[in-house]
């Protein structure tokens, strides 16, 4: 089956690489200067795939497929908590350099995730609550526990310098 949105990457030997991305049907193209080169197919849920010596001539069509190997995956799991409280939130989870995330179940913070084998950021934001962003390597199944810091609540007033003056309004709210 084709490969959507692969990035192939031909490094030259002086070290610039030239990158390139395939379409819905697989398919890459890339004009590069006569020499050889190692190109590199990779996409998320896959193992990467290296050519090394691939020669391109001047005028010439040079073609290289690439047969790309489902990575293994490992479930990464946890629960995200209110610090002090303890309570469970709905929080979302992403994995930064994949398109998964995940949402906690708001009865008991718990949430789980599928991932392919490789190193992500996990960022975490609910409602309300700072956010929290941790380094993972995924290699095997985990636990990945958060406890996220409510957000002070904060009163801005904006009085249009007294024109009108409306200090008495937001002055009374706060003598309550």
């Amino acid at each position: 089956s084709p490969v959507e949105s692969a990035r192939v990457t031909a490094l030259a030997q002086d070290g610039h690489a030239y990158p390139a991305t395939t379409d819905p049907a697989g398919y890459y193209t890339r004009t590069l200067l006569p020499g050889a080169y190692t190109v590199t197919a990779s996409a998320y849920g896959y193992l990467p795939a290296t050519v090394a010596g691939v020669t391109v001539q001047t005028d010439t069509v040079s073609t290289q497929d690439f047969t790309l190997a489902g990575a293994p995956t490992h479930t990464v799991s946890g629960t995200i908590t209110e610090v002090g409280t303890g309570a469970p939130l709905y929080a979302e989870v992403a994995f930064q350099g994949s398109p998964v995330a995940a949402w906690s179940d708001p009865a008991t913070g718990s949430y789980q995730a599928v991932l392919a084998e490789g190193s992500y950021t996990m960022l975490v934001r609910a409602e309300s609550h700072r956010s929290q962003s941790r380094a993972i390597v995924v290699d095997h199944n985990q636990v990945q526990d958060f406890q996220l810091e409510p957000l002070p609540c904060l009163l801005l007033v904006d009085d249009d310098q007294n024109n009108p003056d409306v200090r008495p309004y937001y002055t009374s709210a706060l003598d309550i």
